[in-house]
């Protein structure tokens, strides 16, 4: 029996893209918490490794029915593709939400995404809405610093700076927001403002965000805005197949950590995409005490390049820096937490999600092989202490 629904009006698809960190899963966590009850909402999201951290954000943030869909693998345009791909078709002809919502990997780009949206709008399955990317002040500055290089070596004749894949992410979107807006400092928002008057063709909403607030004009659809949405879904040489290890490799192993209580870690390697990422999932009973993570994140800073040390333990940062980490854990008896750290800060806030503790850290691409050992090594050291002052003081468990 064929169990597709007749095809009912298209529904609207936004894509939200940009760099990792930016706030993304935050704003999306919001919509879903702010939507009509009654209305069915789905969201496609792709995530590094399959830990799944942000798929649990969202499912505590959403309010009334809605639908999300894991799809792993760091890029839909390539590593993912054919994942989307299913789930995109299975979302088309069966399940028919109100909206959805597509949150590429901050790593990847949307122009293949793009391309098959479009495909399904022609046949008359969907509506692709818009691409929304969202940059946050640091990393407006920084690619307003790129297109500037860009436009200067055009003018000398010399090769330009390597194109980055944030902007990849604000050329093909139409829609662009600056997201953290309330800690953007006077030049990163003038940085902002540059991007959107030197776009082109130009954007046809430009507005900001906080506390992940996406205002309601950027989900407006194409024909209600007064430009016109144009994408150029031309795939990058960066993201070229050749280039990429399809699938990756994952490496799992369950660890016993006795000092911790009963139960097993399971620790995961996954290398894609020039990246590793490394992930724990911990027995639900086990219970960390919150200080020692936050002060261990913030002596972890994103992107640092230079040797860190702390009370725990020496490892060269340079060796192995980190580009994003994320996590949810349960922080005493009716208590969890969820962190994360990102270019420009460290933040943490109470979580509704129960089943187990998980914790999630991307290294850059220039992470030196040789210094993953040692840095794995710092992780659990660190995340062991945090167990064992949470055992010692059961009380007062911050």
């Amino acid at each position: 029996m064929n169990s597709r629904v007749p095809l009912s009006p298209p529904f609207p698809v936004h894509v939200l893209t940009g760099p990792l960190g930016v706030g993304k899963t935050t704003a999306i966590a919001y919509l879903l918490g702010t939507k009509a009850e009654e209305e069915r909402w789905a969201v496609i999201l792709n995530e590094f490794t399959e830990t799944g951290i942000d798929a649990l954000t969202l499912a505590a943030a959403a309010r009334g029915a809605y639908d999300v869909r894991l799809v792993p693998g760091g890029c839909l345009c390539c590593v993912s593709e054919l994942d989307f791909t299913r789930t995109l078709v299975q979302l088309v002809h069966e399940q028919r939400p109100v909206r959805l919502l597509v949150e590429p990997s901050g790593i990847g780009h949307p122009a293949a995404i793009a391309e098959e949206l479009l495909q399904h709008e022609a046949r008359g399955h969907l509506q692709l809405a818009g691409i929304i990317c969202l940059l946050d002040g640091l990393r407006a500055e920084r690619l307003w610093a790129e297109w500037q290089a860009t436009l200067a070596a055009e003018v000398a004749g010399t090769a330009p700076p390597e194109r980055s894949v944030e902007r990849d992410q604000f050329e093909v979107a139409d829609v662009i927001v600056l997201s953290k807006a309330d800690v953007a400092t006077p030049e990163q928002r003038a940085a902002f403002q540059a991007l959107a008057a030197a776009a082109y063709p130009p954007k046809r909403w430009v507005g900001e965000m906080t506390q992940g607030e996406l205002p309601a004009e950027a989900l407006l659809p194409r024909g209600a805005m007064s430009r016109p949405a144009v994408f150029l879904p031309a795939r990058p040489t960066l993201h070229a197949a050749a280039q990429h290890e399809h699938g990756g490799r994952d490496e799992a192993v369950a660890l016993r950590w006795p000092a911790a209580g009963e139960g097993e870690v399971v620790r995961r390697i996954t290398r894609r995409l020039g990246r590793v990422g490394v992930s724990w999932v911990f027995p639900a009973a086990w219970v960390f005490a919150r200080l020692p993570l936050l002060r261990f994140l913030e002596k972890h800073p994103v992107g640092s390049a230079d040797a860190v040390v702390t009370e725990l333990h020496s490892v060269a940062a340079a060796s192995c820096p980190v580009e994003r980490t994320k996590g949810v854990v349960r922080t005493g008896p009716y208590a969890w937490w969820s962190l994360q750290s990102f270019a420009g800060g460290v933040g943490a806030q109470e979580s509704q999600w129960r089943l187990d503790s998980r914790l999630e850290v991307m290294f850059l691409p220039a992470a030196a092989e040789a210094g993953l050992s040692d840095a794995i090594a710092a992780w659990e050291q660190a995340l062991q202490q945090s167990l064992a002052v949470a055992s010692a003081a059961p009380v007062n468990l911050a």
